[in-house]
């Protein structure tokens, strides 16, 4: 994952997210643009338990999904909490839907990642198989 630097440089220092295998690169990247990141990526079927911490609710536009890839507006993410980014890859299950992404903001640190079974990975949503909401 990298945050493009074009994008940065711009008014609005918003990121687009690629490659979402790469989580220590996005990490580094959030960092250098002022954000505190845990960012972990999951293979199908998989999701962090939900004992991460208590999530404040994220502002509008902080972090925003498009076709493609993830926008990430670094000015929106409060200084003393860390953005938290959970990726899994669908591994081509659905072509309608290639990953799906959770994200909090949590004061100071979060826990760790445990690495469980996702028991609503099938359910992919609306009738546009789109992810839930959150997801």
């Amino acid at each position: 994952m990298w945050i493009d630097e074009k994008s940065m440089a711009g008014a609005s220092r918003t990121g687009g997210v690629r490659h979402f295998e790469e989580a220590d690169r996005l990490e580094r990247d959030l960092r250098a643009a002022g954000v505190k990141a845990d960012v972990t990526y999951l293979g199908p079927g998989k999701r962090c338990e939900r004992d991460r911490g208590v999530s404040k609710l994220l502002p509008d536009g902080a972090v925003h999904m498009r076709k493609g890839g993830l926008d990430i507006d670094p000015r929106l993410i409060d200084e003393n909490h860390t953005l938290v980014l959970e990726f899994a890859e669908r591994g081509g299950e659905d072509p309608g839907v290639v990953w799906t992404l959770a994200t909090m903001m949590i004061p100071g640190e979060p826990g760790p990642c445990v690495v469980v079974d996702d028991p609503d990975w099938d359910d992919l949503g609306g009738p546009e198989g789109q992810p839930p909401a959150g997801s």
